[in-house]
């Protein structure tokens, strides 16, 4: 999470008011230290009530545009049909300047699940069934989206395949099948620098993806080195101490029974 805060600092901080709290700040940033160092020197002078001038992080949707407020830009589905890059990044930094000129600065975007089930609601913002394509288009569609500060979110790790019963319906893959069909376009957009990845609703191979420490940790955060932070789905979470040691970092889309 250290990441998380000194990501927002440089894009934000001149839009706050507390003279000496951006004075702090700005002396933080000032160093020569790395992106974690600084966010560490910014904790350790932090209390649990006070903010030292950071700024506010605010969210939206947008697979195809701001929700309900920007453009409406083609369903990634249509759009990964062109088989082209450079189209996805000019969307990406398109959908990006547009969030920001709403104030948004995490766009909850790209969707990247592989289209399995025809009555999945959620088709429309995915890239389609092929995970070479998907990957492509990801990674075109993030570079643009974060080549001016805002932060995309990869989702739905891992295997949201259906709505139906989605909350409980198990997604249960054998490692060939999960390495070589559901995972590779995570992977690529975590190579290309994805500021965070959300979880699905869906259980993967009995564990309930908030939980699932084997995607979260071991694979996403450990062997793919993820620096980055892993929100829910919203209203996904359904432990305390499982979600914590699966390292889940952030419960969406507010704080509820297990916070």
């Amino acid at each position: 999470m250290v990441v998380f805060i000194a990501l927002f600092l440089s894009l934000f901080l001149s839009c706050q008011s507390g003279v000496n709290d951006v004075s702090f700040l700005q002396k933080v940033l000032d160093q020569n230290l790395t992106a974690d160092e600084k966010a560490t020197l910014i904790l350790e002078e932090m209390t649990t009530e006070e903010r030292l001038g950071l700024p506010t992080v605010s969210v939206e949707d947008s697979s195809s545009g701001i929700f309900l407020k920007g453009t409406s830009f083609p369903a990634p589905l249509v759009a990964a049909c062109s088989w082209n890059r450079s189209l996805l990044t000019e969307m990406g930094a398109a959908i990006a300047e547009e969030g920001r000129a709403y104030g948004k600065s995490v766009i909850l975007a790209p969707g990247v699940n592989i289209y399995r089930m025809p009555t999945c609601g959620r088709n429309f913002e995915y890239f389609g069934e092929d995970p070479y394509l998907a990957s492509e288009m990801a990674v075109a569609y993030i570079g643009g989206m974060q080549q001016n500060g805002t932060v995309a979110v990869i989702k739905h790790l891992a295997a949201n395949n259906q709505d139906y019963d989605r909350h409980t319906i198990s997604s249960d893959i054998d490692e060939r099948t999960l390495r070589e069909i559901y995972l590779p376009a995570f992977e690529k957009a975590v190579k290309a620098g994805v500021g965070a990845v959300m979880t699905g609703y869906n259980p993967v191979n009995g564990f309930p993806m908030a939980e699932n420490k084997r995607l979260i940790t071991d694979i996403l955060k450990e062997e793919w080195g993820f620096r980055g932070f892993v929100m829910s789905d919203f209203y996904s979470v359904y432990s305390t101490e499982g979600s914590f040691v699966a390292g889940l970092d952030l419960e969406m889309p507010e704080k509820s029974g297990f916070y």
